[in-house]
């Protein structure tokens, strides 16, 4: 057995953080669906193209997930609406602890992409908080299906 294949995830893995802290610097630059699509290829090389990125065509039977997910014809739809609330002054408005949170909860409901997309919604909750002077929330394995961060602390001075 190669371990070609991990050493490989967990090198787009640190290029995907690598992103979310080069985005987080830009604070002006809105949380669009190409930096969502962006951030996905990165944790997933082998898409290519960020032009190449497309949502899911089937509903998985996901063992780590217990939740209603988007049936596919709806995702689309529903990512615009993401990212029109996330521009909206209500989302600009609150707290950034709920935001990212929030942010976290609609994309793991919508689950739009065939593999990661668990990982992409941690790395999208984490570039909001990371632009609001906030450290990365750390979901560990045992928690991470249900969501539950095990720390977040403020850097703000």
């Amino acid at each position: 057995m190669s371990l070609v294949p991990t050493y490989d995830e967990i090198r787009a893995h640190r290029a995907a953080i690598d992103l979310v802290y080069d985005l987080a610097s830009k604070k002006r630059s809105p949380v669009s669906l190409d930096t969502i699509k962006k951030i996905y290829a990165t944790l997933n090389p082998t898409v290519g193209d960020v032009k190449l990125v497309r949502y899911r065509k089937e509903t998985p039977l996901h063992r780590l997930y217990f939740h209603e997910i988007s049936p596919p014809e709806k995702i689309s739809y529903r990512m615009r609406r993401l990212v029109e609330w996330l521009a909206s002054p209500e989302a600009r408005n609150m707290n950034p602890i709920k935001l990212s949170a929030k942010l976290h909860f609609r994309l793991m409901h919508i689950y739009p992409f065939p593999k990661g997309s668990g990982k992409m919604a941690r790395l999208v909750m984490n570039l909001v908080l990371l632009r609001h002077g906030y450290q990365p929330a750390i979901i560990t394995p045992p928690t991470a299906s249900a969501t539950t961060t095990r720390s977040v602390s403020s850097t703000r001075a």
